[in-house]
């Protein structure tokens, strides 16, 4: 699973070690996963990588990570608990589904973000899209329809 340009590659190293450790040093300092608790959230990204719903982004040509998408693949009834309620679902939950839920994102500038999720959204192409973003004191809900060739 790879998509490259000449600004940005999105990838999953071979190695479950690797792409962990290069995760965890990109997001270690950046709000607001600097501020979450450690032990919940790696094992979030730890779930995300071994099941292989992941892409880390390099910037080219010196390999540098400068983003990361990690999701799940859930029933619309668990991506909305979810999202809605703060429901968290187990592994086998994540697996698959009709629903991609955004777990955890992010890009180290606006074009890695596009970047990410147009790779995002051609592997899943019209599936419902649910997640929530952080805004430290509150979480707001987030649905998003996904269409291909949409921005």
């Amino acid at each position: 699973m790879t998509q490259e340009s000449t600004s940005f590659t999105c990838m999953q190293p071979r190695s479950e070690a690797i792409a962990y450790a290069t995760t965890v040093n990109l997001l270690r300092s950046v709000a607001p996963f600097s501020n979450y608790k450690f032990g919940m959230f790696s094992s979030v990204l730890l779930g995300q990588i071994r099941r292989k719903h992941y892409v880390l982004t390099y910037a080219m040509p010196e390999k540098k990570p400068v983003g990361y998408f990690g999701w799940a693949l859930c029933e619309e009834r668990i991506a909305k608990a979810w999202v809605d309620d703060g429901y968290v679902p187990s592994q086998e939950e994540c697996m698959k589904g009709d629903c991609f839920v955004v777990a955890t994102f992010y890009g180290a500038s606006p074009e890695v973000t596009r970047f990410q999720t147009r790779f995002v959204r051609k592997i899943y192409p019209n599936i419902k899209v649910y997640g929530r973003r952080d805004y430290g004191e509150r979480l707001r809900p987030m649905r998003i329809r996904n269409v291909v060739g949409e921005s």
